[in-house]
């Protein structure tokens, strides 16, 4: 069953926790293009979050990001938007939290103790 379209209103909000683990609750999330994500980190760890577009390529998914992630601290950090250059209505978006270096390059290089290898999430993006 498809889901109600969703009211013309203000841009939303939407809350996606990652766990000291490296894995988001929720794994997925809709969200439209105008509204933001808020990350909050289970503590003790600094997490980067690595983006990807929709083709799987790095990429710097919200506005104001550079080098292909956003660094997240314990705690709730500052929302977030889209990054319209990048991402689009229908697109679905990869993240992967990890504490150090990409997802793709853990098979290049050993792993430190405190590394988390992340779980994906995926962000589907909507009018």
């Amino acid at each position: 069953m498809a889901e109600p379209a969703r009211a013309k209103g203000p841009a939303a909000t939407w809350p996606i926790r990652v766990s000291a683990s490296g894995a988001p609750v929720p794994v997925t999330t809709t969200a439209a293009i105008s509204d933001s994500v808020v990350f909050t980190v289970s503590p003790p760890a600094t997490i980067y979050l690595w983006t990807y577009d929709p083709d799987g390529t790095l990429a710097n998914i919200f506005a104001g990001q550079t080098g292909n992630y956003i660094t997240l601290v314990s705690g709730a950090n500052p929302a977030v938007q889209f990054n319209t250059n990048v991402v689009s209505v229908g697109d679905t978006c990869t993240f992967v939290p990890n504490t150090t270096i990409p997802p793709a390059e853990h098979h290049q290089k050993e792993r430190g103790p405190r590394d988390v290898a992340g779980v994906k999430g995926y962000i589907n993006i909507t009018q």
